[in-house]
């Protein structure tokens, strides 16, 4: 009540899926069963003091402290039941398509579902899943894949005019997807559109599933709304990553984008090789660009900030925020059409420090922990009243800063969406020069996105 927050988002650690569900019943060592009984106990205190007062908005992500207990039964997991790909995947590690993969994704997704409700919990957005990555070239996704080729064009002759390609059989064609997978570009373009075009279908179907799991264990009587969280430009402009949020977003209830705000003091931290920094280190204006690209694909819907992570950042070092950051941050958010925004992250970390020289040197470690809200070297107590200046400000000013109807563009930038399967993110540094021309000669503007 005293910063202004009232909501938070809590997600699956895989709790219930080892402690509730059926798959791994007993199957774990007393250390770590004991590991996820107090990760529930956890959830229930925080449930108990918040009741009333917030609601929550749940992420199934099953992350690094899934991993623990997974390390454990890895053994009693069929191979096949992982994604087969080499790219990174830490939070979407089973491939749906597998039977053995399904039935732990519905699971985790019936068994959280449960757990939440039962002690007091209210979610009303579910993330069905968190920062994604699925292009699995799983022996079903193949064989579906051929099958629809057949069915489709009947004959390679057919196919290859579509593609522009010249194999002399299906089962070629095939096996050229299987023995590259990611390498773009040793595969034909027109074969590896119609394979990513095919896969971003079984994803949708997927994740439809995943939202009948959720439906079936929450039957109460009121509006609940669906997404999946990307992790913003990096999923959006991904050559081998097949969430197509054109398609998604016919039925998702809700556009979400992560890293909106901007990182102030002139400049970046150092760029790591770490997937959980990518969003972090983007530039201002790909921040900006994420929000409108995010607003162009929505089609009307909401657009939610889902890790909102505000740092100030000086000659590569994270220095401490100043009072009003929090608050230009969310303003920026509003002015680019988000309506409703997660900051990253409410968590302390204080296990890393006693003393504020210890806080200073956890936030100086990988970016995430720069974005610890209660670290006290990150954020001071005033800058995180911040929060409920923003709301008291906008309450006032909404209608002068955000006057309806908004400024119509007189400029587009066209969001190509399948054009990305062949460029992945080589075109955002173009996209973000045009924005920030039009951005800095104050020319009104509009992201759209076209299927081409």
């Amino acid at each position: 009540d005293e910063f202004g927050v009232n909501t938070y988002k809590t997600w699956s650690e895989g709790e219930s899926l080892f402690l509730q569900g059926k798959i791994f019943s007993e199957k774990l060592d007393n250390e770590t069963m004991q590991f996820y009984k107090t990760r529930q106990d956890i959830k229930r205190v925080f449930a108990n003091q918040q009741i009333g007062k917030v609601v929550s908005a749940q992420c199934f992500t099953l992350n690094s402290s899934f991993a623990r207990g997974l390390n454990k039964i890895k053994h009693l997991i069929p191979p096949e039941a992982f994604q087969t790909t080499s790219e990174w995947h830490d939070y979407f590690r089973f491939d749906p398509s597998n039977s053995f993969a399904r039935e732990i994704y519905e699971t985790d997704y019936k068994e959280t579902t449960k757990f939440l409700l039962e002690i007091g919990m209210n979610p009303f957005i579910y993330h069905i899943l968190n920062e994604p990555y699925y292009n699995s070239f799983g022996k079903e996704n193949l064989l579906n894949f051929r099958k629809w080729i057949e069915n489709y064009y009947e004959n390679i002759d057919n196919a290859n005019k579509q593609w522009g390609s010249h194999f002399n059989s299906i089962e070629e064609a095939i096996v050229l997807i299987q023995k590259n997978q990611a390498g773009v570009s040793k595969i034909a373009p027109g074969l590896w559109i119609e394979w990513m075009d095919f896969m971003s279908d079984t994803l949708s179907n997927h994740l439809k599933g995943f939202k009948e799991d959720i439906l079936s264990a929450d039957k109460r009587s009121v509006p609940k709304y669906f997404n999946v969280q990307p992790s913003g430009i990096p999923n959006l402009n991904s050559m081998s990553n097949v969430f197509d949020y054109t398609k998604l977003m016919e039925w998702f209830d809700v556009m979400v984008i992560e890293y909106g705000g901007p990182t102030y003091g002139g400049g970046q931290s150092a760029k790591e090789n770490d997937p959980y920094a990518t969003g972090l280190n983007m530039s201002r204006m790909e921040k900006i660009l994420n929000m409108d690209i995010g607003r162009a694909i929505a089609n009307g819907k909401p657009v939610f900030d889902g890790e909102m992570a505000c740092r100030r950042v000086e000659g590569g070092i994270r220095v401490s925020s100043h009072n009003y950051d929090l608050g230009t941050s969310l303003w920026e958010e509003a002015i680019h059409g988000i309506s409703f925004t997660i900051i990253y992250t409410w968590g302390s970390r204080s296990w890393e420090w006693k003393t504020y020289e210890e806080a200073k040197k956890s936030a100086m470690g990988e970016s995430y922990r720069g974005c610890y809200l209660l670290n006290p070297y990150n954020y001071s107590l005033e800058s995180l009243k911040d929060l409920k200046r923003f709301r008291n400000e906008i309450d006032r000013l909404a209608d002068v800063v955000l006057p309806m109807p908004r400024t119509k563009g007189k400029a587009g930038i066209i969001f190509a969406h399948k054009h990305n399967w062949l460029s992945g993110l080589k075109d955002i540094e173009n996209f973000s020069f045009v924005q920030g021309a039009l951005m800095n000669l104050h020319i009104p503007y509009e992201n759209s996105k076209c299927f081409a």
